[in-house]
């Protein structure tokens, strides 16, 4: 149990402090690579952890509802981001979000806590999916996003093969994995951030059926967006397209105007200074050696 910690995801410090009771982090595998104890650089965001009565904010307007687990208000300058799955009458989370999403405040009902060894304490609220929406929504501000996506680091640089559900993310992973010239980051959801004029690729602490979650980063060299196929094939795409293809995988939040400006204009410029390529691939050990080799003849 902690008092304290830091949450270190795409190179951004999310620091996590409880006033009052001591909080206990999931024993999620994937998360421990990214959880800093002893933290020592500045936070980029700071999230102060309460538990208290969930604040009634009944004249906030209502921004996004997903129907399944939260919604996003706004009110007097300030967004709150309230946690209700449908078995639930009333929110067990609350967090009220200054509107640069750089600094929060996560009120828990009594659902979050837990007794251990005589000892009570708050079940950590910053997990899955509350860091995922605290985070589209920061670097949607600042040049960056989150990417539905697997991505490997070859030779020094990153590829990621963007794909909704179902499209073949983790079998590529799984396949080219065994290749230790492929080192994979994620095989799900990457973070792309522009820095000091280049597109950095991040692993993030979400993984897909493979678990690969690794907080690690490379420089952004190609991307591939992929197909099951009869046979393994690339095809070069224009910016226009890729551009069009990456709009859907990427978690936009398009209720907030200023933000889905921002981001639309940042996967413009991504998609403008990255080359891009649609990939249909079978699935079996020759793709790994298939897109080894085109990568290696284009760098």
């Amino acid at each position: 149990m902690l008092n304290s910690f830091c949450l270190n995801t795409a190179g951004l410090n999310i620091c996590i402090e409880s006033e009052g009771l001591p909080i206990t982090l999931q024993s999620d595998p994937a998360y421990i690579p990214f959880i800093l104890y002893n933290y020592k650089n500045p936070c980029d965001i700071f999230i102060k952890v309460k538990n208290s009565p969930i604040p009634v904010i009944n004249e906030a307007k209502k921004l996004f509802d997903n129907s399944e687990s939260w919604s996003l208000y706004f009110y007097e300058q300030k967004y709150y981001m309230i946690f209700q799955p449908p078995v639930f009458d009333k929110p067990y989370l609350l967090a009220e979000i200054n509107n640069e999403f750089s600094n929060a405040t996560i009120f828990c009902s009594d659902f979050m806590l837990e007794l251990k060894d005589g000892t009570q304490s708050i079940f950590n609220p910053v997990h899955y999916p509350f860091d995922q929406i605290l985070l589209m929504h920061y670097l949607s501000l600042r040049e960056g996003a989150i990417i539905h996506s697997a991505g490997t680091v070859i030779n020094g640089e990153c590829f990621v093969f963007p794909g909704r559900s179902g499209a073949g993310k983790s079998t590529i992973t799984r396949l080219c994995s065994k290749n230790n010239r492929f080192l994979f980051l994620s095989d799900d959801r990457i973070i792309l951030r522009k820095i000091s004029g280049n597109i950095q690729a991040f692993g993030t602490q979400w993984p897909g059926d493979e678990g690969i979650a690794v907080n690690n980063s490379s420089r952004l060299s190609g991307i591939f967006f992929i197909y099951h196929g009869n046979e393994n094939r690339i095809e070069e795409i224009s910016s226009q397209k890729a551009f069009e293809k990456i709009l859907p995988v990427t978690s936009i939040p398009w209720y907030e105007k200023d933000s889905m400006s921002k981001l639309l204009h940042f996967c413009e410029e991504l998609t403008s200074i990255t080359p891009a390529y649609n990939l249909y691939f079978k699935a079996d050990k020759n793709i790994s050696d298939f897109l080894y080799d085109f990568i290696y003849r284009k760098t």
